[in-house]
């Protein structure tokens, strides 16, 4: 078996300082926020630093997959390695090799890409829908048609791979294999498909940024201190500092991590999902009462 290099280093150099910026950006957001007070600026500063931060995960989870790819040869398949994804490609199965520089009205979709790191679905008419592992512009890639799909490939020495190619082609397969692929096993956890289960997740994410976003809002315009404890009456039993409002915030962090933590054991261990489902219901109820017990303590001011 020949294992065939790809060029990493473009890809790889401009893809970790796309992920330094981002953590860079993040840090800044998280000390002008710290060292200001709350207000609805300062919430979405923080909003921009999560996204940032889940940006830079995502580079990195995909340099990962950079890091570990490579083309491998024998005279049974071609076999294409890109981090947790796989793709065997039987040679009997290949009908040409093409250069990319002869593929006509290629539309790209779904591509993650920058320079040095082309990962996604594109399609051309002749060929169909084509797989995109590769590290270089198009016209130093390979395009591989086979019955089971077309793929495009950017080896280093691509002259040699084609060699390679022709003449195992020539000597024969010494065994039969299959066309198979594989891919990270998160990505067919079955709640991916379950609408209803992200469905209160979702709602319950966005009842609680909306809590904190509201009470960022107004926490420049309340008192110094606001009643915590009030009877049913009316008199308060009980007055604390302001910055206080932001327990009914942490309660709903502590409520979606118990619950939706609870509802996912449960999701995955049961077939029936209904516990799951019981959990990540009360989890949203749980966040509507939150809402409620703020707004009783602000209109009591």
């Amino acid at each position: 078996m020949t294992t065939w290099a790809l060029d990493i280093q473009r890809g790889w150099r401009l893809g970790l300082v796309f992920v330094v910026g981002l953590v860079l950006l993040a840090a800044v957001l998280i000390v002008t926020v710290a060292l200001n007070s709350l207000t609805i600026l300062t919430f979405l500063l923080s909003l921009v630093a999560i996204a940032a931060l889940a940006g830079a995960g995502v580079i990195s989870y995909w340099l990962w997959g950079l890091v570990n790819a490579s083309y491998t040869m024998d005279r049974n398949a071609v076999v294409i390695h890109w981090g947790g994804y796989m793709h065997q490609i039987p040679l009997a199965e290949i009908r040409e090799v093409l250069r990319g520089s002869e593929v006509e009205g290629l539309r790209l979709q779904s591509l993650f890409c920058w320079p040095g790191y082309l990962v996604g679905r594109g399609s051309a008419p002749a060929l169909g829908q084509i797989l995109f592992y590769a590290t270089q512009p198009l016209d130093a890639q390979l395009i591989l048609r086979a019955e089971s799909g077309t793929y495009a490939i950017s080896p280093i020495d691509w002259e040699g791979f084609i060699t390679a190619f022709s003449e195992r082609m020539e000597l024969g397969a010494t065994q039969d294999v299959t066309a198979v692929s594989t891919h990270p096993a998160f990505l067919d956890w079955p709640i991916w498909q379950d609408q209803m289960a992200l469905g209160l997740w979702g709602s319950s994410l966005v009842v609680l940024a909306l809590l904190v976003a509201g009470l960022c809002g107004l926490y420049p315009f309340l008192p110094p201190e606001i009643p915590l404890q009030i009877t049913r009456e009316g008199e308060i039993l009980r007055m604390t500092g302001a910055g206080r409002i932001f327990y009914f915030a942490l309660l709903g962090v502590l409520f979606l991590l118990v619950n939706g933590g609870a509802g996912m054991y449960f999701y995955q261990r049961e077939r029936d999902h209904a516990i799951a489902y019981f959990f990540w219901s009360g989890t949203l109820l749980l966040q509507g009462s939150l809402w409620v017990a703020a707004v009783a303590v602000l209109l009591n001011l």
